[in-house]
């Protein structure tokens, strides 16, 4: 698939990832050329996530990157074989207006991540653990025998059994 790049809207496909930079208002015939092309790729490829990098710096106010993002919102609705969206964002509006619009797509899962939660948002759409080894801070997780010997908490070592009320 060709990419796409207009003055603010940027479309181009890797490894089954959408990835789509908006970096301002798009305008409509571009909107159009980003709807076409997702559409294009509807046809040719029924199994593709969304990366949407948003960065709240590059919108005059909260009203600009309101009115991009329903336009983005236009794309997700319109990409019936993307089976999940990572919204890049620095933006809590966005984050939580990802989350809503993601409840009401039928098959489309969102989450949204920092700017700088790249390497985790490749990971997720590709279907990887979120942190591996070799990450800078990842520890692997105890198993439960483990956690049981190192708790000094007694709650920690009580054994509840299921109770019918």
């Amino acid at each position: 698939m060709t990419p796409l790049s207009t003055e603010n809207l940027e479309l181009k496909l890797e490894d089954k990832i959408v990835h789509m930079s908006i970096t301002g208002n798009i305008k409509p015939e571009s909107m159009t050329q980003g709807l076409d092309w997702i559409h294009e790729l509807d046809a040719e490829d029924d199994d593709f996530n969304l990366r949407i990098d948003m960065a709240q710096g590059e919108f005059d106010d909260l009203a600009a990157i309101s009115a991009e993002f329903k336009r983005v919102a236009t794309v997700l609705r319109h990409s019936k074989s993307a089976k999940k969206c990572a919204l890049m964002t620095d933006s809590m509006f966005l984050r939580n207006s990802a989350k809503v619009e993601g409840a009401v797509i039928p098959g489309l899962e969102v989450r949204t991540f920092d700017l700088d939660e790249a390497t985790p948002a490749e990971r997720w759409l590709k279907g990887e653990p979120l942190i591996q080894e070799g990450d800078e801070g990842y520890e692997p997780e105890a198993s439960n025998d483990q956690a049981e010997e190192e708790s000094d908490n007694p709650w920690d070592s009580l054994k509840m059994k299921n109770v019918n009320v």
